[in-house]
């Protein structure tokens, strides 16, 4: 009968499992769920037999299992990347962003150039196509307050640029994703 493992043997399966979880990130958490499981169970077994720090030793290199994980899962289409979404949300939220406000201060200087002593409230709207828009307000030629608001279009513009700049439609299942392509494929031209 093999000798129950110790709290030390297990807490070092444990670290491997979540070290080995968080390579596998970009799987579906129903998957990792269940290679952890299967390993889990895999290496108390063989850590009954051998001992944890051997059991861990034979897996191999964390990143290299996780590598041969990933590839079955997305069978060499590539797989989506959580950092790279985030990227690309915060470059695309930083030019939107960037040209509201240059927008809005070109607007502004426009209109004290216009007339030298402006009054009442003049509307922008130069960036409506992108979702951004605002509005000055003059008293006694004097800038008395400005708003400048962001509108759905500008979200929509985030989302899109998550989605194609993590791959995320690869994290839809597989039925899904051939199903898409089939049905692309037979609408597409002949």
């Amino acid at each position: 009968m093999p000798a129950p493992l110790g709290w030390t043997s297990r807490l070092r399966i444990e670290r491997v499992l979540w070290t080995l979880d968080i390579h596998l990130g970009s799987l579906p958490g129903r998957t990792r769920r269940s290679i952890r499981r299967d390993l889990r169970l895999n290496l108390h077994a063989s850590a009954a037999k051998v001992g944890a720090g051997e059991a861990i030793r034979r897996l191999g290199g964390l990143r290299r299992l996780a590598h041969g994980y990933l590839d079955a899962a997305y069978a060499g289409r590539g797989r989506p990347n959580l950092l790279k979404a985030v990227f690309w949300l915060l470059a695309v939220e930083i030019v939107l962003s960037g040209a509201g406000f240059l927008g809005h201060q070109a607007f502004i200087d426009g209109v004290e150039a216009a007339s030298p002593r402006p009054d009442g409230v003049f509307d922008w709207t130069g960036l409506q196509a992108l979702g951004i828009g605002g509005a000055v307000t003059y008293a006694d030629g004097e800038l008395r307050g400005f708003s400048l608001t962001f509108n759905l279009w500008m979200v929509l513009y985030l989302v899109v640029a998550f989605a194609l700049g993590g791959r995320c439609w690869r994290l839809l299942p597989n039925r899904i994703r051939t199903s898409v392509a089939s049905l692309t494929h037979r609408v597409g031209p002949t």
